[in-house]
């Protein structure tokens, strides 16, 4: 979230959750506002303005052969998954350090949710971390973003693109600069537009338009829960979404952990975290997805808890009707010896990633990152030398 001195305060939309909170910088929901930080708990989540039902699964597992420069923190990015996506082949496998040559498996599939007939708009699963932009109940496109903190909850909730604004200027709110004080930095007011500037090159306002979409410093933020309340997205996509809506276009913000969809290898579920505390029922959740699809004398029930605490959002076969099996992957091109290496690559020492809920986008393309976005990196990461 951001803040302007000539900005309303009022006018939100029914149903969603007033915070005084920013969408800075920082790759942590610290600097709250007192009154949200107060709050912090168990909430009781508005209802979602258009459910979510059984869908389809789409994308596969694929190879790729690490290059020199690899880190699987920005090949999480350029894929558009979660960095626990990506695993690694070989018997000896330490994400300490990546060997040049080395087969990595990118996890890609995904499950398309149903969305009401007609439906135009964008609409944000905060869990899944995933955007939806769709027009006349088609699906235009999806991309992977960058959601709030459980402390700095999005709203849930109706609203609309109220304003668009290429290189955005970022007025730094209170709570920020109480941030910067605090660490002995220099406080600033505003940040012009420019490489350092948080908010990137685009900048989609909503909700009560202290909410928006727009670019990031920390592209590895994606998805992760770790803005504090707007949505982060990758530079080219922000700017490809900055062309496809304009002001006035339709906004539906959802909560929805779980996600199910029907194939010949059988119902598979996803399960995402709870992250907004809100003691979500999962199991009712499933039941009436698969009985509106109905697909819920296939279910499983003896391996979905197993899922629900994993929340990894991983796409995984609950149909009695078959075993558990690991998806097949699509090995990369071999007209091509890998790259060998003519010294000892010296050891990385890391610290343990804080894994946030992972969720592929449906394009595999690798979109192609400039040097500047690849900003130090908010984990320390495993790295070829």
């Amino acid at each position: 979230m951001r803040d302007r001195p000539d900005q309303a305060r009022s006018g939100l939309i029914p149903g969603t959750i007033i915070l005084a909170l920013i969408c800075g910088a920082s790759s942590t929901p610290d600097g709250i506002a007192p009154a949200a930080a107060a709050g912090f708990g168990k909430l009781r989540v508005q209802p979602n303005p258009i459910a979510l039902q059984a869908g389809t699964l789409v994308g596969a597992v694929r190879e790729y052969r690490v290059q020199r420069g690899d880190r699987i923190s920005q090949l999480a990015v350029r894929f558009g998954i979660h960095p626990v996506r990506i695993t690694q082949t070989g018997a000896r496998k330490s994400r300490d350090r990546l060997q040049i040559g080395e087969i990595l498996r990118i996890d890609h599939r995904q499950i398309i949710p149903k969305f009401p007939a007609g439906l135009t708009g964008l609409v944000l699963n905060l869990p899944e971390a995933q955007l939806y932009l769709l027009k006349n109940g088609k699906l235009i496109k999806d991309y992977p973003v960058g959601v709030s903190s459980s402390r700095s909850r999005a709203p849930i909730g109706v609203s609309r693109i109220l304003n668009k604004e290429i290189n955005p200027t970022w007025y730094v709110p209170e709570t920020i600069q109480q941030e910067m004080r605090e660490r002995g930095d220099t406080v600033k007011v505003k940040v012009k537009p420019g490489p350092l500037n948080p908010l990137g090159t685009r900048w989609l306002g909503f909700g009560n338009g202290r909410f928006g979409f727009h670019g990031t410093l920390y592209p590895t933020s994606i998805k992760q829960y770790a803005s504090h309340g707007c949505v982060r997205m990758r530079r080219p996509d922000v700017e490809d979404l900055y062309t496809r809506v304009n002001v006035g276009f339709k906004v539906y913000v959802v909560y929805q952990p779980v996600l199910l969809a029907g194939a010949p290898d059988g119902v598979h579920l996803c399960a995402f975290p709870d992250f907004y505390r809100s003691d979500y029922n999962y199991r009712s959740a499933i039941q009436q997805l698969a009985q509106t699809a109905n697909l819920s004398q296939h279910l499983d029930w003896q391996r979905i808890p197993s899922l629900i605490r994993r929340a990894d959002g991983i796409p995984a076969v609950v149909d009695r009707r078959f075993a558990p099996t690991r998806p097949a992957w699509i090995k990369p091109p071999t007209d091509t010896a890998p790259p060998k290496t003519t010294q000892p690559q010296p050891r990385a020492t890391r610290k343990p990633p804080t894994l946030s809920p992972p969720s592929p986008s449906d394009d595999y393309e690798l979109i192609p990152l400039s040097p500047e976005e690849f900003t130090p990196s908010i984990n320390n990461d495993t790295e070829t030398r």
